[in-house]
């Protein structure tokens, strides 16, 4: 196990004024089957509830895929925000239309995930060509949930 101390990343705000929140990233495994966690905390001064704010939430967790884990496999990566004892991991989702704005690979393929239908035609993206620094993700509420016994042990929380 990989562990940083809490270090302050800046992110933009709703009004795009300088928001600061508190990482630690946490590398389990090894080769292949290593996974970055990044943690998330509100800073001391902050008055952000990210398990709410999902805004917020997704554009610091962007700051830190673009400045820290660029270059990395979207899908080697997992993501928690800490809210005093509680933490929760949030599913890492693609945003499908940067993706492609950034002319990102994209293939034609009936196998392959994930997909998206836009005006009557299907996107083909595999996870391997998402990279933490070419596109925009986002988190999602809907499949949000804490970290088991196992997960908090193996990063220290």
């Amino acid at each position: 196990m990989n562990c940083q101390d809490y270090q302050v990343v800046v992110y933009p705000g709703r009004e795009r004024e300088p928001r600061a929140a508190l990482y630690r990233i946490v590398v389990i495994g090894s080769d292949a089957l290593s996974l970055a966690w990044v943690l998330l905390r509100a800073s001391e001064q902050s008055v952000i509830d990210f398990t709410r704010a999902s805004d917020e939430r997704d554009a610091a967790l962007n700051a830190l895929l673009e400045r820290k884990l660029a270059g990395v496999r979207i899908d080697r990566l997992r993501f928690v925000i800490g809210l005093d004892s509680e933490y929760i991991t949030y599913p890492i989702e693609l945003d499908v239309h940067d993706y492609e704005a950034r002319a990102n690979p994209v293939r034609r393929s009936d196998s392959e995930l994930p997909k998206a239908t836009d005006d009557n035609r299907e996107t083909h993206i595999l996870t391997t060509d998402v990279i933490a620094g070419r596109t925009r993700v986002l988190t999602s509420d809907r499949q949000a949930r804490a970290l088991t016994d196992v997960e908090r042990s193996a990063l220290g929380v």
